[in-house]
């Protein structure tokens, strides 16, 4: 007897040791393995996924010009360490894509990806518009061979995140303007056929580069698209966007989203001032337009990304001819490396309140999550946050960020009124509760 219950409590303990050590590996698996994978894909909040800046009056404007002069490599790589310190993640390099600037297009590459920049390739074949004096007879079919061997042929060009564009503002080239041919349905054809040939062709090379980013004037995207055409381009539409006054950004967005309710839009290209519409403009004025449309852009939940046109060379420049900055870029760096501002809002009986609106005068706004926890990208600057739910007194809070910081705001709120329930909790906290009104 004594030996069958002492094989029992061995059985037992055997099964309590398996058990244990099966619960341990769990642990193990879930916390070191789940939450850390978990934690890697968390990334830092940022206002805008894609953060570029062109190099058009220098990667293309200059590409004939500067193709021999290996002198012109120091200006190259001082262009891409200023764009990669102004916070952005992406360079737009517009070089074409002929065979004649190839050598020039690849020196471009080379000293972007030194700076750990993704490249928005936005160049096109020079026979397009009639660069650089090539005939302008290049035909839509031609158009759609052309970029699909130029990728196959250069697989070593390209990384995974870049984004290649064969045609920005397409309407402007090929067999005429479609808003003056009238021919949207062949011009919807081409964009839908090259988005195809070209998403194969990185595929063929085994690429992951994004080629849904096909830039056009608003009034193209709002006048020739269709439902059709933006589903296909994964409801993303590309807008190369020049405004006078915010209001005109604005209601244009609005206009294209009525039509198309599930787009999301990336600003191919904005910059001021252009002087067709903004006129001249003081530094100081350049700063505050910048400033004001990046603040608008930052509240809209439908805008992906931003491509600031130009970094130096035109009349939207950040850089001065004497290579000094101009005030426009603290505003770039401002929204292009925001800080962060999140914690936890509680009431006074500290129950985490849910779906809480926390939002800044310039429209940047979250809710808080199941746990009460909010975290909200913000340019860096003064800033105050406004905290505001149903049943709870709105506060205000006064901070500070810095570029690239993490700020932890945790907020109370009162209740409008105290139930009796309310203040019979409150009061296993602090019996003075009680008889608060």
């Amino acid at each position: 007897m004594k030996e069958f219950l002492s094989r029992l409590s061995n059985r037992r303990n055997s099964k309590i040791r398996i058990f244990i050590a099966t619960l341990l590996v769990y642990i193990f698996f879930y916390f070191f393995l789940f939450k850390s994978s978990s934690y890697a894909a968390d990334h830092t909040p940022q206002l805008w996924e894609i953060r570029s800046i062109d190099t058009m009056k220098f990667s293309r404007d200059l590409a004939r010009e500067k193709a021999n002069d290996k002198s012109f490599d120091q200006e190259i790589e001082d262009e891409v360490g200023k764009i990669k310190e102004l916070g952005a993640n992406y360079i737009a390099i517009s070089t074409p894509y002929d065979d004649e600037f190839y050598p020039y297009l690849k020196r471009w590459v080379e000293f972007s990806r030194k700076s750990g920049l993704s490249i928005w390739f936005r160049g096109n074949w020079s026979g397009w518009e009639g660069w650089f004096n090539y005939p302008k007879t290049l035909a839509r079919i031609e158009h759609i061979q052309k970029t699909r061997n130029f990728i196959l042929q250069h697989p070593e060009l390209f990384v995974d995140g870049d984004s290649f564009t064969a045609c920005p503002e397409c309407e402007y080239g090929g067999p005429g303007n479609p808003m003056d041919t009238h021919d949207y349905e062949g011009f919807r054809k081409f964009m839908i056929d090259e988005y195809r040939e070209m998403n194969q062709a990185f595929i063929a090379i085994g690429k992951k580069v994004r080629v849904n980013w096909l830039s056009l004037n608003p009034d193209v995207a709002k006048s020739i698209l269709d439902e059709g055409t933006v589903k296909t381009l994964d409801n993303l539409i590309t807008l190369d966007y020049y405004v006078k006054e915010v209001t005109q950004l604005e209601k244009g967005l609005d206009n294209i989203k009525n039509k198309f309710s599930e787009a999301r839009f990336l600003i191919g290209e904005f910059g001021a001032p252009i002087p067709d519409i903004n006129g001249a403009m003081t530094d100081t004025e350049q700063a505050q337009f910048i400033r004001n449309i990046l603040n608008y852009l930052g509240s809209r939940k439908d805008v992906i990304g931003i491509n600031y046109w130009v970094l130096k060379g035109g009349s939207t420049s950040l850089i001065n001819p004497d290579g000094s900055s101009r005030t426009a870029v603290e505003v770039i760096k401002n929204y292009y490396m925001p800080g962060i501002v999140k914690g936890t809002v509680i009431n006074t009986i500290n129950e985490q309140l849910k779906g809480i609106a926390v939002k800044t005068k310039d429209g940047l706004s979250t809710v808080t999550d199941d746990q009460g926890k909010y975290n909200l990208a913000v340019p860096a600057g003064p800033l105050e946050l406004t905290i505001e739910a149903d049943r709870y007194k709105s506060a205000k809070r006064d901070i500070k960020v810095s570029r690239g910081s993490e700020n932890v705001l945790d907020i109370v709120l009162d209740p409008q009124n105290m139930s009796l329930w309310y203040r019979i909790r409150s009061a296993f906290q602090n019996p003075r509760n009680l008889y608060h009104r």
